[in-house]
């Protein structure tokens, strides 16, 4: 049960930014550019996920492997953000 319970917050969690927005989530996974993000597509991208959390490879995430992702995937969220404050500073200037 703690199993499929960690495993359905991995795909809650991983699913969230997939629609965030525009720039990197929906055009990123459709594929096929139809406007649309079919089953195949949206399941590979989260296999894609899966794949980077599972940093030893073994088919599973540890609790110690989703904090590891979730803490690098902070990161790149501030990063991004720090970029994005920088590239308006440069628009209005």
């Amino acid at each position: 049960m703690k199993k499929l319970l960690l495993s359905v917050a991995v795909l809650a969690f991983m699913s969230a930014p997939a629609f965030a927005d525009d720039k990197g989530g929906k055009d990123k996974m459709d594929k096929n550019g139809d406007g649309l993000v079919s089953q195949s597509e949206f399941m590979a991208k989260q296999q894609e996920r899966f794949e980077d959390i599972d940093a030893n490879n073994d088919g599973s995430i540890e609790k110690s492997e989703f904090k590891a992702a979730r803490e690098k995937w902070k990161g790149n969220k501030k990063d991004r953000k720090e970029q994005r404050q920088k590239n308006k500073g440069a628009d209005t200037e």
